[in-house]
């Protein structure tokens, strides 16, 4: 999850959505999972492969599994529901650690971006590079791109376009621009100007309204406010190059939510907001929030914003009982329906402090799950925490590779690799070879 010292950061998921009111997401059961963390680094930030995604990684199916940043590394989830982390990608020893902004994947699963911090790199390349036996180096590897540009969150539309969310030049003012990914042209296009606020997050429904937002108003009269603006006029702006005005042209969901941070969407289409007003008068920390379908929905049709006095608009889940935590991160996993809500548990009752302030190393995240959670194998564990779902190693490239390159070795030999000598009698041959072919694209 993101943990942040002086401003939050964000995830985006978007997935498909719906008209209904927001799930019950009132029980976790229990489940958590820690995300990795590096001391070199007070961030760290983690999000999910679509549900739709059929690549691998070193025989790992990507579907539904989660990926983080922090420190030098990208880490990919080892077991569905344990919090064992594969390095996949890292940066140069020379580079200094990430204090990464944020992680995002297309919807085919096929591209991730990572921004690595405030005046860092951000990177954008193929989830096809990424390697536990040979984890690329994205400073220095070609087919990785490379923007040295201003950003403070991000989030894919579609396979193609990057769009971020990036902090003004004057305190108090922030915008929205966008980078083709496909093309050699590196310079980001304006496409919503004049926020009048601090950066937020930002992100996608699965139609291509963009939601963005307020993170700060110097007055604190508008934090936390929360826009969305129509597909048709994010295409048209894309397509012309011409750029939209945020309180002109973006309809506001709701005011107050926390600060615009973390923002996504479940299954339903609620969107989901995370972040936190520490540092403003409004009270709006400690928690993540969740707004109903149904409002997002009535409010693109010209309607009203959520009413956090009519029931189910609004829902906030709190996992740190002293509801004090200065920065709160929200992730929807899809294909499991899974929410995950970080929260700092630096003080507990009745000990609780004022504000835990976020520092030191990540503690466990909180796992939701509505009661109609995916449980493939109906073993009474949701998809997303049971490690017998999707958690196996696959026969594929990857153990190809290692085949070739211990052919014809023995034991004694430096390039004898035990993990292909499948038929374990001390030589990689022939033999291997065979069952290799015989097992293509199934369970190791």
């Amino acid at each position: 999850m993101k943990h942040r010292k002086l401003a939050p950061l964000f995830f985006a998921l978007c997935w498909v959505t719906q008209a209904d009111a927001v799930p019950d997401y009132g029980s976790s059961g229990g489940y958590s999972i820690t995300p990795p963390y590096d001391s070199n680094s007070f961030t760290s930030v983690m999000t999910a492969f679509p549900a739709a995604t059929s690549g691998t990684v070193s025989g790992y199916p990507l579907a539904s599994r989660l990926l983080a940043a922090s420190g030098r590394a990208v880490f990919l989830q080892k077991t569905f529901g344990a919090s064992d982390w594969l390095p996949v990608a890292t940066l140069a020893a020379t580079d200094p650690s990430m204090d990464p902004a944020f992680l995002t994947i297309t919807p085919n699963g096929e591209k991730v971006a990572l921004g690595t911090g405030f005046e860092k790199p951000l990177y954008v390349f193929g989830a096809s590079l990424l390697s536990v036996s040979s984890p690329v180096v994205l400073t220095t590897a070609s087919a990785v791109r490379r923007y040295d540009l201003e950003y403070y969150s991000g989030a894919f539309r579609d396979n193609r376009y990057l769009f971020l969310n990036i902090g003004g030049k004057q305190l108090g003012e922030s915008y929205v621009s966008v980078i083709d990914t496909d093309s050699t042209n590196d310079t980001p296009t304006l496409i919503i100007a004049n926020i009048p606020g601090a950066s937020s997050g930002i992100t996608f429904d699965a139609k291509g309204d963009l939601v963005t937002g307020i993170g700060w108003d110097q007055d604190d009269s508008r934090t936390g406010e929360v826009a969305i603006f129509d597909a048709s006029a994010i295409d048209a702006a894309v397509a012309n190059g011409s750029n939209l005005d945020y309180d002109a042209d973006g309809h506001v969901i709701a005011k107050g939510l926390l600060s615009a941070d973390s923002l996504g969407f479940d299954s339903d289409g609620d969107l989901l907001v995370g972040g936190g007003d520490v540092f403003g008068t409004s009270g709006n920390y400690g928690y993540a929030e969740i707004v109903s379908s149904d409002v997002v929905a009535r409010v693109l049709a010209g309607g009203p914003p959520a009413d956090p006095d009519t029931a189910g608009e609004l829902t906030k889940l709190s996992p740190d009982p002293c509801h004090n935590d200065d920065w709160t991160g929200i992730t929807f996993v899809p294909g499991t329906d899974m929410i995950i809500v970080s929260a700092n548990l630096g003080s507990t009752p009745p000990n609780c402090a004022t504000v835990d302030w976020t520092t030191g190393p990540v503690t466990p995240a909180t796992i939701y799950f509505p009661p109609d959670a995916p449980d493939s194998n109906h073993n009474g564990i949701p998809d997303g925490v049971d490690p017998d779902y999707e958690t196996q190693r696959v026969f594929d490239r990857d153990a190809l590779s290692r085949l070739v390159d211990a052919l014809d070795s023995t034991k004694v030999d430096p390039n004898y690799d035990s993990s292909v000598d499948f038929d374990a009698n001390g030589t990689v041959d022939d033999a291997d070879f065979a069952i290799l072919q015989a097992s293509w694209g199934k369970p190791q």
